[in-house]
């Protein structure tokens, strides 16, 4: 059974509740995060995972998957952007094309067996097998190609999950949830689109195990290797149903102007969903997602815990 994994990403969202998880079932977690990075909400996990710092080379890369020799790696580090502007092509690049691949060529190099990669749902506008919401879509379906040559190649076991949008405690991301909590506490009125796109919302807890899932899929199933398969709730709601939803369980309204702004360009209607992780399901509403994190980020707060 596996026990000894690396993960990057480990300072976002979903790669903080991962390693948190895997420490916590002491599982062997070494985390690699950019030369300035903050790490201090992983420093305070117990057991501490072990961090190495990546000074953007390929040098650098081959020298900690040495060091380490990880049997599998998470790999969710991402620079993700709606839309781009072009002085921000480059830290696209090299987030999300050439730092994977660094990874990929050390994780060869290194002998690692299993890499669980993300992608997104924005891959697919308007439901097509291919066609980028964005250019950070475009840029993840790009390392995807190359991720197909290291398997190929390499024998390297893959798959990848492909995330829906994501929400739990512990959440700092300047996304719906935070500005809602903040026009509540503000009372300043929230500009909106006129509400009508769907979403799809998946609770933290169940995105973690969708990982070790296919983590254990790839280890025991050789035929699913290489293949794509989402995380989903399998329920949408329109915005204007998950702001009603927020607003009731949080027991207080939120300001909001609807149509106070217009829809993006290339905005997603209807979420796409591909082939279902196999063995996983949800197993939070959103009811109950909403109630657990008002829950936990309460208590943190109590605690004194760093915003």
């Amino acid at each position: 059974m596996i026990r000894k994994v690396l993960i990057t990403g480990a300072t976002g969202f979903a790669g903080y509740h991962l390693t948190r998880r895997l420490v916590q079932a002491e599982w062997t977690v070494h985390v690699i995060a950019r030369q300035g990075s903050d790490t201090s909400r992983l420093d305070q996990l117990s057991p501490q995972p072990a961090i190495h710092r990546h000074d953007g080379s390929t040098q650098s890369m081959l020298a900690i998957l040495s060091a380490v020799r990880p049997e599998a790696i998470f790999h969710l580090a991402a620079h993700a952007l709606a839309a781009h502007e072009s002085r921000q092509v480059e830290s696209l690049v090299q987030s999300n094309i050439l730092f994977g691949t660094q990874l990929l060529e050390s994780a060869v190099k290194s002998g690692v067996r299993y890499f669980v990669n993300t992608g997104t749902f924005w891959q697919h506008y308007r439901s097509e097998a291919y066609n980028p919401v964005s250019l950070y879509a475009a840029m993840k379906q790009a390392f995807e190609a190359i991720l197909v040559y290291y398997q190929n190649a390499h024998s390297l076991r893959c798959t990848t999950l492909e995330l829906t949008d994501t929400y739990g405690p512990c959440d700092h991301r300047k996304k719906l949830f935070h500005q809602l909590k903040q026009a509540q506490t503000s009372g300043v009125p929230l500009l909106m689109t006129p509400g009508m796109q769907c979403i799809d919302l998946v609770y933290i807890d169940d995105v973690v195990d969708g990982f070790l899932q296919a983590l254990h899929l790839i280890e025991t199933e050789e035929r699913i290797c290489g293949m794509n398969f989402s995380i989903s709730s399998g329920r949408n709601l329109t915005l204007r149903e998950v702001v009603s939803l927020f607003e009731a369980i949080s027991g207080a309204p939120v300001p909001i102007v609807w149509g106070g702004k217009p829809y993006r360009t290339r905005e997603v209607m209807q979420p796409c969903r591909i082939t279902p992780l196999p063995g996983w399901t949800t197993k939070t509403t959103l009811e109950d997602g909403l109630r657990q994190m008002f829950a936990l980020d309460k208590a943190d707060e109590h605690l004194g815990a760093k915003p």
